[in-house]
Parts: C-alpha cells; sequence; structure tokens
C-alpha cells in the first residue's frame, strides 16, 4: 500500500475516535448559560478549525511528497530496467559483433586455404602452372623495372614414360614426389620459386640470379637427382632416373616479353635433351639461331 494511502488511513480513524468525544464538549460550552464557558467553547472551536486546517494541510504536504517520492522511485525503477535493458542490448550486440568477426575470420581462413590448395599441384606440394604463370609476370615487369637479371630453369625427367610403363604410374608419381622434394630443398633462397609446369617438367624462377648462379643452381639438382639412385632399367645412364635442365638468362628490355625467356629456356633444354640428358645447358639473352 503507498504511504499516503496510510496518512489518510490514520487521519480517518483519528477524527473517527475524536470527533465523538469534541463535539459534545464543544456543544456544552457553547449552549452554556454562563459567558465565561461559551467564550472557551467558542476558543476551542477556533482552535480545533485551526489545528484541523494545519493537519490538513500537513496531511497534503505528506502525501504529495509521498506520491513524488514514490513517482520518483518508479521513475527510477523504469530508468533502471531502461538501463538495465541498454546494458543486455550492448552485451548482445557485442556478442553478436564477436561472433561475426570469428565466423569471418573462419571464412577468410578457409578461403585462403582453398585458395592455397588451388594454387598447389596435388601431388608434388609444389606451385602450379597457374601460379607460375602469375609470379613470372610479376618477377619478369620487377626486373624490367629495376634492370637486374632474371633466371628460368626448365628441368624434364629424362623417359619418366618408359619408367611408368616398367613400374606402373603409382611408382612413377613417387619418383615425381622425390624430384619435387629435391628442387625444393635447393631453391630456398629469398625470390626463388619453384613449380610443377606440366606431367614432369618443371620450372624454377630465380630473381636477380646471373646465368653462372643459376647454371650452378641447375647442376646442383641435377646432381642430387642422380644421387637420388632410383632405378630405372631403361635410363641411358646408370640405370636410374635422371633429369635434364634448361637454364635462361635474360636482362628485360622494352622490347624484350617474357615468352622471350621461357622459348629460350625450352631452347636449352633441347639442347641438354639432345646432349642425352642428364646434363645443364645455358643461354643467355635471346637466342638467334634454332638448331633443327
Amino acid at each position: 500500500r503507498p504511504p499516503f494511502s496510510i496518512i489518510s488511513y490514520w487521519t480517518r480513524l483519528g477524527l473517527a475516535f475524536a470527533l465523538p468525544a469534541i463535539v459534545p464538549l464543544l456543544c456544552l460550552l457553547l449552549f452554556s448559560a454562563d459567558a465565561t464557558q461559551t467564550l472557551m467553547g467558542l476558543g476551542n472551536v477556533i482552535l480545533f478549525t485551526f489545528l484541523y486546517s494545519v493537519i490538513r494541510r500537513t496531511r497534503t504536504a505528506i502525501i504529495d511528497e509521498a506520491k513524488h517520492r514514490v513517482r520518483f522511485e518508479l521513475l527510477a525503477d523504469y530508468y533502471n530496467q531502461q538501463r538495465q535493458r541498454s546494458n543486455d542490448l550492448v552485451t548482445e550486440l557485442t556478442t553478436e559483433i564477436e561472433r561475426r568477426k570469428e565466423a569471418e575470420a573462419a571464412l577468410l581462413e578457409s578461403r585462403d586455404a582453398a585458395e592455397a590448395i588451388s594454387n598447389l599441384d596435388h601431388l608434388t606440394g609444389l606451385a602450379n602452372r597457374r601460379v607460375f604463370d602469375r609470379v613470372l609476370t610479376r618477377e619478369w615487369a620487377r626486373a624490367l623495372r629495376v634492370g637486374q637479371p632474371l633466371s628460368l630453369i626448365v628441368c624434364d625427367i629424362d623417359l619418366l614414360g618408359s619408367y611408368n610403363e616398367h613400374y606402373g604410374n603409382r611408382a612413377g608419381d613417387q619418383c615425381l614426389v622425390r624430384i619435387a622434394d629435391v628442387i625444393a630443398q635447393n631453391t630456398q633462397r629469398a625470390g626463388d620459386f619453384a613449380a610443377r609446369y606440366s606431367g614432369e617438367q618443371f620450372s624454377i624462377l630465380l630473381p636477380e640470379s646471373n646465368e653462372n648462379a643459376s647454371l650452378d643452381i641447375a647442376e646442383t639438382i641435377r646432381q642430387a637427382v642422380y644421387e637420388l639412385t632410383i632405378l630405372h632399367p631403361g635410363a641411358l645412364v646408370g640405370r636410374v632416373v635422371t633429369a635434364s635442365f634448361g637454364v635462361a638468362t635474360m636482362v628485360p628490355t622494352a622490347a624484350d616479353t617474357q615468352h622471350n625467356l621461357v622459348e629460350a629456356a625450352d631452347y636449352a633444354l633441347m639442347r641438354a635433351k639432345r646432349s642425352g640428358g642428364n646434363c645443364a645447358f645455358a643461354v643467355f639473352g635471346e637466342f638467334v639461331n634454332r638448331e633443327n
């Protein structure tokens, strides 16, 4: 029950008990034959009227104050509820933002993983040809801008077809994986890039690498492949799997294109193959005459 209802209740209750006792006494005094008693009765009436007025005003003030206090408490409760609701909404919003951030991060991670997988050769783990073409375009433009040499090594496994015929495609895949590991281990310089270009062919891009340095890397990989001693009854050298290498180095000019570098490396590879395989052949710059 509100406080002002309690005050009103006790006021009425007090009057209910006081009036039956006071009114007869006032009547006796007012209607007495004694003037003194009459004056006393009249004074009591005035006094009680004043007291009633004071009590009524006090009661009204107390009730108004109680009403204001109750309204203030209700308003405070309302604002507390609204503040709590706002805090709950902020908490929910923060949680939702964090959840969406986590979902976005997971989505980006999945996308990056899918993109990384799509950029790799599924068998060897090296980059695929699509990525190689993109990196070649980028490195050619950079070499042209800074005026530095760009080298390309093309590696082709000798007589892999006959190896597959003798041992099966599964063994051929294992052979490719082992050779890809050798290539990866020997192309760890910053900027070096290796990719599986086709079935039995690998491409290695060497930025800011001159002809001699690139030929040394090709020779190192050739020797490491030979030392794997992967038995190959149809091999021409040592009865083991070998590889041939074509190395091309160019300092790009505005008149050249990246295709000139690829053609030069292919020409060098052809010369290595014609030499019986298991060797590396290098050219520098554009070649003029191609042997038949």
